[in-house]
């Protein structure tokens, strides 16, 4: 058995006004690739298959991502795979979100290219994120789909290990599956959509009870990236059988409606509202740490993280022991880069991305200099910890996700030693999320605005709930 795995990956947001590119990607070749997908490495392994590795490049989400980039990228993948193909399988994990300027949904384009090389007479697995935005065409290019079955995330590495397992049956069984695919026209943001939590928790029993019948290869929720300006952004479901017997377009069905039909049941599950009342909600709390998520400047969903909206009303409110967890700002870094700790610059912070027009004079003093962790472990580039006024500010010259203690340690800072922390995220991730005694999510601007009713969209189809409150599904 000969199984071909690849990766390119990255989530996009389209209100970002700055484009993603090739620089942007963290990108290793060959047998290299197989240090970061060991989850489907272990599982074709243990079936006796030989491996095919190809190319692996991934991003922090951002904007909308040029063609010549997105096209250089699918370039690298397709000089990599060996012609004519003997390969019995090709196993990808994509995004589902990646979102390519004059092309749309990069994910559909990836998997055209492959099938103009390798034909359609071999199994393609995939394995997305659970807010991936998927055209319903992608089921004509991909045998089976698998996405994530839990936001926040913690199941990336099973879903990998998932859709590898998937194309071992498929091989096995000589079968050429199709998924079958129902679109919901409803984007929610995902901030509101925790698996864990009602009423999502309701529809994603129902898909697990679906995916554990012995003819279903999966059963996949995708509640969609509602930061995407796009015609097949939104929520869908798809669902495998490898079993022609199963009914999988039924079950499919079954799903869509049970998500739509609790779509006005989503709220936010902790307290939300303007910055300065959620920094003093939480600053009353007795215990810490407890988080405070700058949720319209959400790199995770791809804005700039550069805004300092938050960090203004933390200084002007004179809040103590607090981090802000972090702003990028490559200008501010270098400026720090080979001085002593404790030296003292005023300069100014913020605004370098998204001209959002941000920027502030602050009077920093240096406290730390290292190399920051990106959120897939890799290194994610100079940062600096400084002390502005009251607080101390994690500063990123790329910008960065910062989604677990091991992140924010790797800057220098420990979380312990702070009653309360500032994280441009929205809900928190798990490793954050075990450790909070609390969170809260501060409305702020930018582009992961999570009213996302009041995004002026202009390509995404209509009617959609919940900008058209009336819509029919």
């Amino acid at each position: 058995m000969k199984i071909i795995m690849a990766s390119l990956q990255q989530e996009s947001n389209s209100l970002c006004p700055k484009p993603s590119r090739t620089e942007d990607f963290e990108r290793l070749y060959g047998a290299d690739i197989l240090t970061q997908l060991w989850p489907a490495e272990e599982v074709f392994r243990e079936a006796g298959a030989e491996m095919i590795p190809l190319t692996f490049a991934h991003a922090v989400p951002g904007g909308t991502l040029e063609k010549e980039s997105f096209l250089f990228l699918l370039g690298e993948l397709l000089a990599a795979l060996p012609l004519p193909c003997e390969a019995d399988g090709i196993w990808l994990y994509l995004h589902g979100a990646l979102n390519v300027e004059e092309i749309g949904s990069g994910e559909l384009a990836i998997l055209k290219a492959l099938r103009e090389r390798v034909g359609f007479d071999i199994p393609i697995a995939v394995a997305m994120d659970f807010h991936a935005n998927l055209p319903v065409q992608i089921a004509e290019y991909a045998n089976l789909i698998c996405g994530y079955k839990t936001a926040p995330h913690s199941d990336m590495e099973a879903t990998e290990a998932l859709a590898a397992k998937g194309l071992v049956k498929m091989i096995r069984a000589g079968a050429l599956t199709r998924p079958a695919m129902v679109k919901i026209p409803m984007m929610l943001s995902g901030d509101m959509v925790l698996t864990a939590e009602e009423p999502m928790c309701r529809v994603m029993k129902r898909a697990a009870e679906i995916a554990a019948r012995p003819g279903i290869l999966d059963a996949t929720v995708f509640s969609g990236q509602s930061w995407v300006d796009a015609p097949h952004s939104g929520a869908c479901v798809s669902v495998t059988a490898l079993d022609e017997k199963e009914d999988a377009l039924g079950f499919a069905e079954e799903l869509a409606r049970l998500f739509w039909d609790v779509r006005k049941e989503f709220r936010f599950r902790v307290p939300a509202g303007d910055a300065p009342e959620m920094l003093k909600l939480l600053s009353a709390e007795s215990e810490g740490p407890v988080f405070l998520s700058d949720s319209g400047d959400n790199t995770t969903a791809g804005a700039a993280g550069d805004r300092t909206e938050l960090l203004s009303a933390v200084l002007s409110l004179g809040i103590e022991n607090i981090l802000v967890a972090g702003i990028t700002d490559a200008p501010f870094v270098r400026a720090f880069q080979g001085k002593p700790v404790g030296t003292v610059l005023t300069l100014p912070l913020g605004g370098t991305l998204s001209d959002s027009g941000q920027s502030i004079e602050v009077t920093a003093e240096l406290l730390h200099c290292s190399n920051i962790l990106s959120w897939d472990g890799l290194d994610g580039g100079p940062s600096v910890l400084v002390r502005i006024g009251t607080a101390d500010v994690i500063v990123c010259e790329r910008r960065c996700s910062i989604v677990s203690p091991e992140i924010i340690a790797s800057a220098g800072a420990d979380i312990y030693q702070y009653h309360l922390v500032v994280v441009k995220l929205g809900y928190l991730y798990p490793e954050l999320a075990e450790v909070a005694k609390k969170a809260a999510i501060a409305f702020t601007s930018g582009t992961s605005c999570v009213a996302i009713e009041r995004i002026p969209f202009q390509k995404i189809n209509r009617p959609m709930y919940p900008m058209d409150p009336e819509t029919d599904f």
